[in-house]
């Protein structure tokens, strides 16, 4: 086997690397600044279409954001089969909150010599679970984020 490199697309000793629309630095992964400010004019959905092109953008992205599922439920509720798209407050907020919190998203490494904290939370319309560290005996941001909606027989299973 030969391994060949292409000295133009080595890029060695960086500090900051991106990479598939992350940024990599010591000791955590940020979104990349440019898909942040993608998500931050991203005008309304006046359509189906539109609003899953927003969302696909959005689930590629949503381990960053704690309690996703939860929080993009209003806007998985359009894309129903039988639903006509109604944008209504409840959706402008979700939309608007998701919007919020690509802004500030940012996953530390996991420090094996810390310990891990794990929460799950379940609502109505979805199950969330964030693993987190103790840093100098604080709960710091989480790790690991993960989320999933509730689907129609979940959901008839609490009644």
């Amino acid at each position: 086997m030969c391994l060949k490199l292409n000295l133009k697309k080595c890029y060695l000793f960086q500090k900051d690397v991106k990479y598939m629309g992350h940024n990599i630095r010591k000791g955590c992964i940020h979104t990349d600044a440019e898909k942040v400010a993608a998500v931050e004019y991203w005008p309304v959905p006046t359509c189906m279409k539109e609003l899953r092109s927003f969302l696909g953008f959005c689930t590629c992205y949503r381990r960053f954001v704690t309690e996703f599922a939860t929080i993009a439920a209003p806007l998985h509720e359009l894309l129903g089969k039988r639903q006509k798209f109604m944008w209504t407050t409840v959706t402008q907020k979700a939309f608007d909150e998701l919007k919020h919190t690509f802004a500030s998203s940012v996953l530390p490494y996991p420090d094996q010599s810390r310990q891990f904290i794990q929460d799950c939370d379940t609502t109505d319309h979805g199950t969330d679970g964030v693993v987190s560290q103790k840093k100098d005996d604080k709960e710091c941001g989480g790790i690991l984020q993960q989320g999933a909606q509730s689907s129609g027989v979940e959901l008839l299973c609490d009644q």
